[in-house]
């Protein structure tokens, strides 16, 4: 399938074999309508995101932050169609659909899971490390903040990194380096990665299976409180 946009033709990979059951269609569609200069400003956004977390000097934090900032709102702005549509609730929202997905990648959720859990029991001290972990994180940010931490996170990864990524090299690539990228960014400690990964592939599968990215958000939501309860309640079932 071939696409022209501001006079620069390419081709999307087409939709078969292990994404024959995605439904974001609108989505692609609208980053197919970006000149390739405003796709690697997308990419840059959130690698200058990641940059920012290496950064020590305050000032410079902030002015790359600004920067940053600007450079997403001037896409957006300019191509507000993409986060309309990646807002846009799914035509059709069925539990039901989930079968669809191909058994390939629910394997790669059961890896990520067995991985997790092979941690969690084979490394003493590991899970502990994990709750000191989020209690930290929990113990210094408001619930609004979390949940502006939510949008913003789908944003960046379900929508400008992954369809900017699969604009250039296809699916395949985009959904590792969203769930890698993702995963990695959690490092709070050298497990927090290992038990985040499995959530990853989660979003990224919700997000391209409806076309949208308000079941990702709810069930990253959903997910944050288990979390918090967990630690608040001191309860360790997550």
């Amino acid at each position: 399938m071939w696409y022209k946009a501001s006079g620069f033709s390419f081709e999307i990979e087409e939709v078969i074999f292990v994404w024959k059951w995605v439904g974001d269609e609108r989505i692609v569609r609208e980053f197919a309508k970006l000149r390739v200069a405003e796709v690697v400003a997308c990419i840059a956004y959130v690698a200058g995101d990641m940059v920012l977390r290496f950064v020590s000097s305050a000032r410079a934090h902030e002015y790359l932050s600004y920067l940053g900032w600007m450079v997403l709102g001037v896409v957006l702005f300019s191509r507000f169609e993409i986060l309309k549509s990646a807002f846009k609730l799914p035509a059709r929202f069925s539990f039901a659909d989930v079968r669809h997905i191909d058994s390939t990648l629910y394997l790669l959720l059961l890896g990520a899971l067995v991985l997790y859990a092979g941690v969690v029991v084979l490394v003493p001290g590991s899970l502990l490390t994990l709750l000191s972990s989020v209690k930290g994180v929990v113990s210094s940010a408001s619930i609004a903040y979390f949940a502006f931490l939510v949008c913003k996170e789908e944003v960046m990864y379900r929508v400008l990194l992954y369809y900017s990524v699969n604009r250039i090299f296809g699916r395949t690539a985009a959904f590792f380096v969203c769930i890698t990228v993702f995963a990695l960014l959690h490092d709070y400690n050298m497990y927090y990665p290992i038990a985040v990964l499995p959530a990853a592939i989660s979003f990224s599968l919700c997000t391209i299976l409806w076309g949208s990215i308000v079941p990702s958000i709810v069930l990253h939501a959903i997910l944050n409180i288990v979390v918090y309860l967990g630690v608040v309640s001191q309860f360790s079932f997550f």
